[in-house]
Parts: C-alpha cells; sequence; structure tokens
C-alpha cells in the first residue's frame, strides 16, 4: 500500500509538471515554481524517501521533481475519463498522450 501512494505520489508529480499553462491571454507567471528546486543533487534512497513521505511533503515533492529533472526525457500516458455534463453521462472516453521535453511537445489521440 505504501508503494502504491509512493507511485501516484510521483506520478501526481509529474503529471502536475506537465500541466498545460493555461490560455495564451493569461499573464506570464513571474516565476516557475519548479525553477527553486536544482537539477543537481543527491536523490534521496527508498528509506529517506518514504521518511520525507511521512514527515515532509514539500520535501518529498522537491525530490521528486530533482529526479525528473535529472531522469525524465519524456513520457507517454493513456487516460481514460467519463464526463457528465448538465446531468448527462457521456460515454467514456480514451486519450493516449505523449510527452516529449527536448524539443518540448505533446501529442494527444
Amino acid at each position: 500500500m505504501v508503494v502504491k501512494g509512493l507511485l501516484l505520489s510521483g506520478v501526481a508529480a509529474v503529471c502536475a509538471l506537465a500541466a498545460p499553462r493555461g490560455p495564451e491571454s493569461a499573464p506570464p507567471v513571474a516565476t516557475d515554481p519548479t525553477s527553486r528546486v536544482a537539477r543537481e543533487g543527491r536523490l534521496p534512497s527508498p528509506k529517506e524517501f518514504l521518511d520525507l513521505a511521512r514527515n515532509d511533503p514539500s520535501g518529498l515533492l522537491e525530490s521528486c521533481v530533482r529526479r525528473y529533472k535529472q531522469e525524465v526525457r519524456g513520457f507517454r500516458a493513456v487516460l481514460h475519463k467519463q464526463e457528465r455534463v448538465n446531468g448527462k453521462l457521456y460515454p467514456p472516453e480514451i486519450v493516449r498522450v505523449a510527452i516529449r521535453e527536448e524539443p518540448f511537445s505533446v501529442r494527444m489521440i
């Protein structure tokens, strides 16, 4: 169960970093929140990671961002969703997503 929680935390961090930044008309963000986390640095051991998960959620998130910056060059996901709009349940949809960091690109099918 702990492993499932840690995996979910890592996936949530990756999804948060890959989320769209909003409409083009939105004012630019003053600073990128992930810029505060250095790309370099020692990553926590599995035991230290569990301790961070229990005692320091912000440290856990910083570790996830650091690992993402060091190791992830892109990822793929399959999203299963079903929407209810104005009380009407629409059929399930499957969206395949591929994201690449350099050069940045997103493909959704």
